[in-house]
């Protein structure tokens, strides 16, 4: 096994682990979410800001490895992928990659679907508050402890009793 190939494979092993902290945050927000705790779910957001800030960085190292990697070989793509460099490689070192690769594609699909139900569940807390906040605060429509008959001006002077008969 190369060292490019190591290095490989352990900036996925590396993505893999975020990945999968990643998950087992976003479940815990879905339980934060369902209680209702703003506290925790602000401290939370943070913890995620940091997370993704570590896969931002080792997204770009798995790039320029994928590039080290497949420098020798004629591809035409803007960023090298995992599976172009599946396609270069053999034997163990293919079988580990692809191994590595299921996971991921794993663990991130079941990520985003973590973070579906998480973005459904706090829209209905927006309606919520928003319902609350509607039903609470004075509309403006209709004032009752203030209404002002609306005057009209009539289109003749008519009375009731007729004078001249």
């Amino acid at each position: 096994m190369t060292v490019q190939t190591q290095k490989m494979l352990d900036l996925l092993t590396k993505q893999l682990k975020l990945n999968k902290s990643l998950l087992k945050m976003a479940r815990q927000k879905t339980d934060i979410l369902k209680e209702g705790d703003i506290g925790a779910l602000n401290s939370m957001m943070k913890d995620e800001q940091a997370h993704i800030a570590a896969m931002n960085q080792l997204e770009e190292a798995r790039k320029k490895e994928a590039a080290i990697l497949l420098s020798g070989h004629l591809i035409h793509q803007n960023e090298p992928s995992l599976s172009a460099l599946l396609d270069r490689v053999s034997g163990e070192e293919q079988e580990q990659l692809r191994s590595l690769q299921t996971e991921l594609f794993n663990v991130i699909r079941e990520l985003q679907e973590r973070n579906a139900l998480n973005q459904e569940l706090i829209m209905q807390s927006l309606q919520f508050v928003n319902l609350n906040l509607d039903m609470l605060s004075p509309s403006t429509d209709m004032d009752v402890y203030n209404y002002q008959k609306e005057e009209t001006t009539p289109a003749y002077n008519r009375s009731l009793f007729n004078s001249k008969a």
